[in-house]
C-alpha cells in the first residue's frame, strides 16, 4: 500500500502545486473523494473535484483510491468512460478496477485515458448482477476527473453446459453477458445441413489489458472435442473488441479451401481469466 501511494503523490504532484497557487483555503471538514456511490440504471454521471483531491491530499498527505458504490438494478453490464474536469490540467488517465462488496479486486487493473481518441483506451466494460454491491475503484494520475456510467440490461443465459446449448440459426445473433467474478460458461448448437465453411463473428465489450482477457470463443465437434487443437479465439477491447474466423478444410499440398463437414457444431463462449467480464454478441454464416 506505501508503494501506491507514493506512486499517486509523485504523479499528482504537479496538479497539486497547480491547484495550490489558485485554492488559498481549504476546509477539511469538505467531503473527500474517497468514497462515492451511484444509481445502478440508465445513464449516471459524477465529478470528483480538484478540490475534493486536494482537500484529501492536505488532511492525509496522500491522495488514495476513490471508490464508487453502485448496485445495478438488473443484471446486464455497465460502461465507464473517465473524462476531464479539471481546471488546471487538461486530460485525465489513470487506473479502473471492479471490487466485490468488501472492495477485494475481481477485475484486472485497467488503465484509460481521454488523450487518445477511440473506445480502447476510455470504454471499460463489466458485466454485472442484479442486486449485487460492487466498487469501482480508481487511482487517478491526474485532478478533477468525470464518471459517466452507462447501465445495460442483458439476461445471463442459462445454456452453461454442452448438454444444454442453446439453437443458433445462420445469420442470427447471439447476445450475452459475462458476468464478473461469475464462471458461468454459455453454449451454442449450430447445425449445417450441408458441408460448407462456417464463418463465426464476435463483437465484445469487456475490462482487460491484454489479448487473452475479454471474451473467449471455442468451436467443439458434436463429439466434444475442440474441432482442432487451436480452434478457439480471444476477444476483448484492447483489440477494438471484434473478431472472426473462418473454418475450413484442406488438403496437404493445396492451398484450395473445402468446407466442413455436415453436421452438429458448438460454440463455447467464456470468460478468457477469472479477472474478465462483459458483454458479447456471436453470429455464424
Amino acid at each position: 500500500m506505501e508503494k501506491n501511494i507514493l506512486k499517486r503523490v509523485a504523479s499528482l504532484a504537479l496538479a497539486l502545486v497547480m491547484v495550490l497557487s489558485v485554492l488559498v483555503v481549504v476546509d477539511p471538514k469538505e467531503v473527500s473523494a474517497s468514497e462515492k456511490s451511484i444509481k445502478g440504471t440508465g445513464t449516471q454521471k459524477l465529478t470528483i473535484t480538484d478540490e475534493e483531491i486536494l482537500n484529501e491530499y492536505v488532511t492525509t498527505g496522500a491522495v488514495d483510491y476513490v471508490y464508487i458504490k453502485f448496485k445495478p438494478s438488473k443484471t446486464g453490464y455497465v460502461t465507464f468512460k473517465m473524462s476531464n474536469a479539471s481546471s488546471q490540467i487538461s486530460y485525465t488517465n489513470g487506473y479502473a478496477a471492479l471490487c466485490n462488496s468488501k472492495k477485494a479486486l475481481i477485475s484486472t487493473q485497467d488503465s484509460f485515458t481521454d488523450q487518445q481518441s477511440g473506445s480502447v483506451y476510455n470504454n471499460i466494460t463489466y458485466g454485472v448482477k442484479k442486486g449485487t454491491t460492487y466498487y469501482l475503484r480508481l487511482d487517478l494520475y491526474q485532478m478533477g476527473t468525470t464518471v459517466k456510467a452507462e447501465f445495460k440490461s442483458q439476461s445471463k443465459s442459462t445454456a452453461n453446459k454442452k448438454s444444454k446449448a442453446k439453437n443458433l440459426g445462420k445469420g442470427k445473433t447471439a447476445k450475452g453477458i459475462m458476468i464478473a467474478n461469475e464462471n458461468k460458461a454459455d453454449w451454442y448448437k449450430i447445425k449445417l445441413s450441408k458441408s460448407q465453411q462456417l464463418k463465426l463473428t464476435f463483437n465484445v465489450k469487456t475490462n482487460g489489458v491484454s489479448k487473452y482477457d475479454g471474451v473467449k470463443f471455442s468451436l467443439y465437434k458434436s463429439n466434444g472435442k475442440l474441432f482442432t487443437s487451436d480452434a478457439y479465439d480471444y476477444i476483448s477491447r484492447y483489440y477494438g473488441g471484434k473478431g472472426n474466423v473462418t473454418y475450413y478444410m484442406s488438403k496437404r499440398g493445396s492451398s484450395k479451401k473445402y468446407g466442413i463437414p455436415k453436421g452438429t457444431y458448438y460454440v463455447k463462449a467464456e470468460r478468457a481469466n477469472k479477472t474478465s467480464s462483459g458483454y458479447y454478441t456471436l453470429k455464424w454464416k
